[in-house]
């Protein structure tokens, strides 16, 4: 096993032990697309480890770390436009999508809670 993979691993072993203790266990991260035609969104993936996110204040924002490098995944995270974990949907900031690199050998995503036409009222 080469160095870059056993940091690979040695990182979602550590995501997997946080999430444990601060998601529900059956906690889950979905890549989506939105779907065309349709007012909803399509799976691109599911993971259901090897990931973990840190929300900004009030969990509107997040970085999520996923310990994967394959090209399956970096195809995945370059068709999605959102991720679902649980059942919260989140907008991905593209231009701040990190690929792994150099000394963080893990993708960084940034996301951000999206809101509707009907959330949006008068500013006044």
């Amino acid at each position: 096993m080469a160095a870059l993979d056993k940091i690979i691993a040695a990182k979602a072993k550590e995501f997997n032990a946080l999430r444990k203790v601060y998601f529900p266990a059956n906690s889950t991260l979905e890549l989506l697309k939105i779907s065309d035609g349709e007012n909803d969104f399509e799976i691109i993936e599911t993971l259901f480890a090897d990931w973990y996110l840190k929300y900004s204040e009030y969990r509107h924002q997040f970085k999520l770390s996923v310990a994967r490098s394959d090209a399956f995944f970096t195809d995945a995270v370059g068709e999605a436009s959102n991720v679902r974990i649980n059942a919260d949907v989140y907008w991905i900031q593209k231009a701040d999508t990190l690929p792994p690199m150099g000394t963080e050998p893990v993708w960084s995503l940034f996301c951000e809670r999206g809101f509707s036409k009907g959330n949006i009222g008068r500013i006044y």
